[in-house]
């Protein structure tokens, strides 16, 4: 019977490839007939559904617990704290782990409806959904099978808040099967990129690598406090870099203004340009 295997070293270690890429992780306490092709960490949603569909349509886990996270990367899980429960379990640490898998880049977004709407089907579970924005869940005492959804919101930008929420979410999950009444379970990880980041293009990466940069700088203006009794000065921005170039261009206008005005005045004029003509050919007229 093969293991689904995976080079966890390698994936903690390989850079995302896509800018449109997120991972996925599955862990389970059964083993499967069949195996997910490991042999890459790059795979496209379109081509994972299928096999997943394969390996859960096997109904050998009570519960299956369909997890999605928005806004995720995988830079997002490679610190050593940043999800230790998830790291455990995906390395084999827990000998109650049987099968693992995963994937530092699937392109695409992957269809956790279809899957669940799978598992739902054949293996005749019911669905029940916890709301991770309140932290609080049932306590799961029956022994059917079933389907727990948990939707993960999409993560901060600040690199600190963000890894910081990374551990919540883990603890959470972990505490959930904690909470299982049969050690019979499979997880299904699923991530999606940042929002900005879902066309793909260089443009859209960049700005915002340039916006994470903004917000991680303590000494941003952005992120910079300033005390209520502070001198009116440092409170209030009174010369923006907008004011200050339109300062400059009256500056300049004023200069060529009062250059324009000086020529104006500096002409002369005699009357005698305005009197008759004089002279021998003024006679000749005359005459």
């Amino acid at each position: 019977m093969i293991l689904l295997k995976a080079s966890l070293p390698l994936f903690w270690t390989v850079a995302a490839a896509f800018k449109d890429s997120s991972p996925f992780f599955l862990y389970s306490t059964s083993k499967f007939s069949s195996s997910l092709d490991a042999k890459t960490q790059l795979v496209t949603a379109r081509s994972l559904l299928p096999q997943l569909i394969s390996q859960v349509s096997e109904c050998k886990s009570d519960t299956y617990l369909v997890v999605s996270q928005e806004g995720a990367h995988a830079d997002d899980y490679r610190a050593a704290n940043s999800a230790p429960h998830l790291r455990s379990t995906i390395g084999k640490e827990d000998s109650a782990i049987k099968t693992s898998f995963s994937a530092s880049d699937v392109i695409g977004n992957l269809d956790i409806e279809t899957l669940a709407d799978s598992i739902q089907s054949k293996c005749s579970a019911r669905l029940l959904k916890i709301d991770a924005s309140t932290g609080s869940f049932e306590r799961i005492d029956d022994s059917k099978s079933r389907i727990i959804r948990v939707d993960f919101g999409l993560l901060p930008l600040q690199k600190n808040a963000r890894r910081q929420k990374v551990h919540e979410n883990d603890n959470f999950l972990s505490s959930i099967i904690d909470l299982l009444p049969t050690n019979k379970y499979t997880v299904l990880f699923a991530n999606s990129p940042e929002p900005e980041m879902e066309t793909g293009s260089e443009e859209s990466y960049l700005d915002l690598k340039k916006r994470d940069s903004i917000i991680e700088d303590p000494d941003s203006p952005m992120n910079r406090s300033v005390p209520d009794d502070a001198p009116l000065f440092e409170r209030y921005q009174y010369f923006t870099p907008g004011l200050f170039m339109g300062i400059i261009v009256a500056l300049v206008m004023l200069a060529l203004l009062s250059v324009g005005l000086s020529g104006l005045s500096g002409l002369q004029v005699t009357y005698a340009a305005f009197d008759k003509e004089m002279g021998p050919a003024a006679h000749k007229k005359q005459q």
